[in-house]
């Protein structure tokens, strides 16, 4: 396929979403953008799959692109490789659970990159300035859970909500209240009475916040990843940042939201938008190379897998596309990566009745002892998959060899059943299934799971059958207090291992050409939406990265205009519930 024109302002290799924030920004500041990707859908490494192509997507081996002759010079300028040799998945393991049918492959819409966001974050403001969240859905996030003392334990997500926890004692409820009310006191213009490099676990003990309090804080309030690493500074603008979020678009509600069709949405809106300003997309469309100017190794034009060449002024595209460049920095240090652990469940029911959008937060160490770092979890429903199925994905920094290793405690934690051949948890887990909340109190004993009827045994009586076929499943005599375990089955269970490529710095590249990171954890886009920001500036320094657009029939200000906005997404915030 020959692409028309042939000469672009900027050329995007990859459509996930840093590199289709770049692309929309330049497109709406009149700039000619040519987006190419070499996968046959958009998205890239943040895309949706059905259930059959995240197999196959993560089951696959690397491509090789097949090498065309390039030379080492055409046309008086360099030639540099581009070239994608590494797969970004390992430690593949798929369970299924015999005999259970767990629907058509297209009716599942699973993320490679799921992630929920702030009600106010960069990408929130970014979508509605450009205008871009007219091309998905978002819904809140119903409640979110830290894991403590082998139970999930409701985080608050208003006032009203810490005078109800049955957890608290009176004296904490008051301290935590207290506590919320002094860091909203202090934010803005009297935080820098707070500001510290200090550990900010050790700035919680200080306001003599008890332990179980200062871990909700430190880890399901301000989302910390490990102890000891986040600083009081860092932990005060995280917690203003999830107390501005909290009953933003609903009284009540929580802190985060996530798309309704699933987070390849957000790649696809701001590709939408591109195109509508003019950009050209091709999907199968590797490229094999770029041309430099010999010397300032700016890039000057990109040459297609199928020869074709194309001018150019800049080029932005992921770090693995540009390792010919970053190897020239000194001693490979700016070729960033992290290597995260995945989960993906798709289980029979929700973990709590009636809440289908649900996060959950493993602090360290909460899972017998096991995790040094936090683990989060999701869990999201209809219509990412068929009704009465919901998918639960966990992930966390490895520290195990294996995804597997890292994740499958915290996963019997919340399943009763897992078709992994391994159904049984670690002894500390089993502990935990005993006293988890999910083991619901019933009074009477015909309501215990898997409890079967059957004929009388000759020589005793009805009752007397029926009474011993309960403590023989495992169930109390009749009239006595039960725990039923109410907690989902698992049918599909996939572990594997990602590694993310991180943000190279700037200048390890040429001044026209960008690099973008991957996916990382579970939580918030602020970072992307800060690197997407960089790149765009660092090629076009003299244009504002989505600036608002005023009507030209209104005398709106910009206030108003972003009101008008908002209020449309606070429509589909409480649309989405």
């Amino acid at each position: 396929m020959r692409i028309e024109p042939t000469e672009f302002d900027l050329v995007v290799l990859g459509t996930g979403l840093e590199n289709s924030l770049i692309a929309g920004a330049a497109a709406k500041a009149g700039k000619s953008v040519l987006h190419v990707d070499d996968g046959e859908v958009y998205g890239d490494d943040w895309g949706s799959l059905t259930l059959a192509e995240l197999k196959a997507r993560l089951e696959a081996p690397p491509q090789s692109q097949e090498a065309i002759d390039l030379g080492e010079e055409v046309e008086g300028l360099g030639v540099r490789r581009l070239a994608r040799d590494s797969h970004p998945y390992s430690n593949v393991e798929i369970h299924e659970a015999d005999g259970v049918d767990t629907g058509p492959s297209r009716d599942y819409t699973i993320d490679l990159a799921p992630k929920v966001a702030y009600c106010i974050e960069p990408l929130i403001e970014v979508l509605l300035k450009s205008g871009a969240h007219q091309y998905l859905d978002f819904r809140l996030v119903e409640c979110s859970y830290i894991w403590q003392h082998g139970q999930l334990r409701k985080v608050p997500a208003s006032r009203s909500d810490v005078f109800r926890d049955r957890s608290l004692k009176s004296s904490e409820k008051r301290m935590l209240t207290q506590f919320l009310k002094m860091v909203v006191s202090k934010l803005g213009d009297e935080q820098e009475e707070i500001a510290s490099d200090r550990p900010f676990v050790g700035w919680l003990e200080e306001q003599g916040l008890s332990k179980p309090l200062a871990e909700l804080v430190l880890y399901a309030v301000a989302m910390g990843e490990q102890t000891g690493t986040m600083t009081t500074t860092q932990g005060v603008a995280a917690l203003g940042l999830y107390l501005a979020s909290m009953g933003r678009y609903r009284d009540g509600s929580g802190a985060f939201m996530i798309p309704y069709y699933g987070s390849g949405d957000l790649p696809q809106a701001f590709c939408r938008l591109c195109a509508v300003k003019g950009g050209i997309y091709v999907l199968r469309c590797p490229l094999a190379a770029c041309l430099t100017e010999p010397g300032s190794q700016e890039c000057r034009g990109v040459i297609t897998q199928e020869g074709q060449h194309i001018s150019c002024h800049g080029l932005v595209a992921s770090q693995q596309w540009l390792r010919s460049f970053l190897a020239d920095a000194e001693n490979g240090a700016s070729q960033q990566q992290c290597r995260l652990s995945r989960a993906v469940c798709v289980t029979d029911g929700s973990l709590r009745e009636g809440e289908s959008q649900v996060l959950v937060v493993f602090p360290p160490g909460s899972v017998g002892g096991k995790n040094d770092r936090v683990i989060h979890a999701i869990q999201v429903g209809h219509p990412v998959c068929p009704k009465g199925r919901f998918l639960l994905y966990l992930c966390c920094h490895s520290t195990a060899e294996t995804a597997k290793q890292d994740l499958a405690d915290a996963v019997a934690c919340l399943l009763r059943e897992v078709p992994d051949g391994q159904n049984t948890p670690s002894e500390s887990c089993s502990t935990i299934k005993d006293t988890a909340p999910q083991m619901e109190q019933s009074r009477n004993a015909r309501n215990c799971i898997d409890a079967k009827e059957h004929e009388p045994v000759e020589g005793t009586t009805p009752e007397a059958t029926a009474e011993g076929e309960r403590l023989e499943a495992g169930c109390a005599p009749e009239g006595a207090d039960v725990l039923v375990d109410v907690r989902p089955k698992a049918s599909f269970v996939c572990y594997y291992n990602e590694t993310v490529e991180l943000h190279p710095p700037c200048a390890a590249l040429p001044s026209n050409v960008a690099s973008c990171s991957g996916p990382g954890g579970l939580i918030g886009y602020r970072e992307h939406v800060a690197s997407a920001e960089a790149g765009f500036g660092k090629l076009f320094p003299d244009e504002e990265f989505y600036p608002v657009v005023m009507p030209t029939t209104l005398q709106d200000s910009d206030d108003e205009a972003l009101g008008d906005l908002e209020a449309t997404l606070t429509t589909i915030g409480a649309a989405g519930d």
